[in-house]
């Protein structure tokens, strides 16, 4: 439990360091497994009151490897999956998948010979040739195991879920090192996950909600209201369910005050993203409803966010 709580450390500097503000996360739970030891958290308001309200729906169980004591994240919607421990033992430990024909293409050749086993070799993996089938069945007949490549060859198709099981690292991360400033403290969806190339940001998964919360069509309504700082014809995609649709073309608003991605009510609506309190408490200030950005106040923004950088990818907002 050592190694989460230490995690939870480094996330909380990185928080306090871009947000201003952290999500208090506690330990509720361990639970011993072949795997190694599963730690669960949750918000320390949802501990202590049991209210639904609190409840955090993003971030799954902790994995401690019983072998070598790393430490991994398992997303609550890879890990509610049933594929989360193959995942975990083939992509994240790089274990060899078994084959899942071998034993009933033997069977076959032992039972009505070389042919009949390749035939029925080629119907359970289809994408095998002629050739390719003949040779893997030889090596059963010579009691030797068909190459990598070729077993390769039987697998399913690959399960693809919505968010990775990461690995995660416990280097300790001083404020000064961060690389982000005023400017990002004024920016909401400024994490790693949502952020292309933003390592350094904290995580989105303890932001994630189980149920809405009470402001969020006030908010949503104040966000679609914003002004564009930025638009571009790229495609904005939910970046936490794998294939998802396209959410419309990418753009920046800001109320000339916060600044915000164009996809982030995608975010509320669907994930239950819970927003800084401040910015909350700033939009009601103003009614929910965003006040007017001067074309010299959208100039001066424009110029301090992004600068001279002349590229067709959108900006990162950091």
């Amino acid at each position: 439990m050592g190694v989460v709580e230490a995690w939870l450390a480094r996330e909380r500097v990185l928080e306090e360091r871009a947000h201003r503000w952290t999500q208090d996360l506690q330990v509720s739970g361990t639970e011993e497994h072949p795997l190694g030891w599963l730690v669960f958290c949750q918000s320390a308001e949802y501990i202590r009151t049991r209210d639904p309200g609190h409840m955090l729906g993003g971030l799954g169980p902790f994995l401690v490897d019983a072998v070598d004591g790393s430490l991994h994240l398992i997303p609550v919607t890879t890990y509610v999956s049933d594929a989360w421990q193959d995942l975990y033992r083939y992509d994240v430990k790089g274990l060899s998948r078994p084959d899942p024909v071998a034993g009933m293409v033997r069977t076959v050749l032992d039972a009505q010979g070389t042919v009949a086993a390749m035939r029925e070799l080629r119907r359970q993996a289809p994408g095998m040739s002629i050739g390719q089938a003949r040779e893997y069945v030889t090596a059963l007949a010579s009691h030797q195991t068909p190459s990598a490549e070729l077993a390769a060859l039987t697998q399913p198709p690959k399960v693809c879920p919505p968010l990775p099981i990461t690995t995660l690292t416990l280097v300790p991360v001083a404020a000064q090192q961060l690389g982000v400033g005023a400017d990002v403290a004024r920016t909401l969806g400024y994490y790693r996950e949502l952020v292309p190339g933003e390592e350094r940001a904290p995580s989105v998964l303890p932001f994630l909600r189980a149920h809405p919360g009470e402001d969020d069509p006030a908010l949503v309504s104040y966000l679609h209201a914003g002004t564009v700082l930025v638009a571009t014809a790229s495609a904005a995609r939910c970046r936490l369910a794998a294939g998802a649709p396209s959410l419309g073309s990418w753009a920046l608003l800001t109320d000339g005050t916060w600044f915000w991605h164009s996809d982030l009510v995608h975010y509320i609506e669907q994930h239950h993203l819970q927003l800084p309190p401040d910015f909350v408490d700033h939009a009601r200030s103003n009614s929910w409803a965003p006040p007017q950005v001067s074309p010299q106040r959208l100039r001066d923004l424009e110029q301090e966010l992004i600068g001279d950088q002349d590229s067709d990818d959108p900006p990162s907002c950091s």
